[in-house]
């Protein structure tokens, strides 16, 4: 019996040589797992950028590394505090905090959410974020 001619994949993001372009690619895709290396392959070479610390820990939150998605997002909320980006810190720290609290580690959390918190006290505006912080707090 004649096997069928199997091509190999046309997508342009699997024959990509860089690994942030194939990385970024892949997060649109939703391929988490595929993303989740790329990104990490890429921070290697060359640290990330906030953005891009964002999805790598989204990523690896996906593709159920949750150790590592923590510790991205930490690296993200510190990137977004270099470069002046409070509100986008703050949603960072919320989301470690949120992530921390489902697995059970209330302490941990609750430093996450009160950094967040005094972080929003230094801005005089309404945001979104402030709205985040209330939600641990809903019974």
């Amino acid at each position: 019996m004649r096997q069928p001619h199997r091509r190999e994949p046309t997508d342009s993001a699997a024959q990509d040589p860089r690994p942030l372009e194939r990385g970024r690619r892949r997060y649109e895709q939703c391929a988490w797992a595929e993303a989740y290396e790329a990104l990490s392959g890429a921070d290697r070479e060359t640290p990330l950028r906030a953005e891009d610390l964002e999805r790598l820990a989204m990523s690896a939150y996906l593709a159920g590394r949750d150790d590592e998605h923590l510790r991205a997002l930490e690296r993200a909320h510190n990137a977004y505090l270099t470069a002046g980006q409070c509100a986008r810190a703050v949603r960072c720290s919320f989301w470690l905090g949120f992530r921390l609290l489902m697995r059970g580690e209330t302490g941990r959390a609750s430093g996450w959410f009160c950094r967040a918190g005094r972080l929003l006290d230094r801005e005089a505006r309404d945001c979104a974020e402030r709205g985040y912080l209330l939600l641990p707090l809903v019974e």
